[in-house]
């Protein structure tokens, strides 16, 4: 099994990694990528990975029926045991994949360890600290 792991980095649309990233037998997207470039970012979603939930407040992915709430999981609270402050989603979303399907060939896309922004604007629901 492959999985491609989808992050926010905007360094995601410098590369055309779309059809890789879709041709993976799942695809998990973190927070609210809500893809802009098919040819960067692929177009699938089959797992929404956020730490904030709220299905009404992102149409974008209103229809998909997998969601993982990143803040309330194990894997959130082990890494923030471990590190001492709360990891990202991202980070989480990754260790919930490495758990989940332990087997499968994971492929990583638009994480650049903060070199630069997300790509996209929050919901004005979503309460920044």
């Amino acid at each position: 099994m492959i999985i491609s792991v989808v992050g926010n980095a905007s360094s995601i649309l410098d590369k055309n990694n779309g059809a890789l990233i879709d041709s993976a037998d799942i695809v998990v997207r973190c927070t609210y990528g809500v893809p802009t470039s098919e040819e960067s970012q692929g177009k699938r979603t089959d797992i929404l990975a956020a730490s904030q939930i709220r299905r009404g407040g992102f149409p974008e992915f209103t229809e998909y029926g997998t969601w993982w709430n990143t803040r309330k999981s194990r894997e959130n609270d082990e890494l923030y045991r471990v590190l001492g402050y709360t990891p990202s989603t991202g980070i989480v979303a990754l260790e919930m994949v490495k758990n989940r399907f332990p087997d499968a060939l994971v492929r990583v896309f638009g994480f650049d360890w903060k070199a630069t922004p997300t790509f996209y604007k929050r919901p004005a629901w979503v309460k920044h600290k």
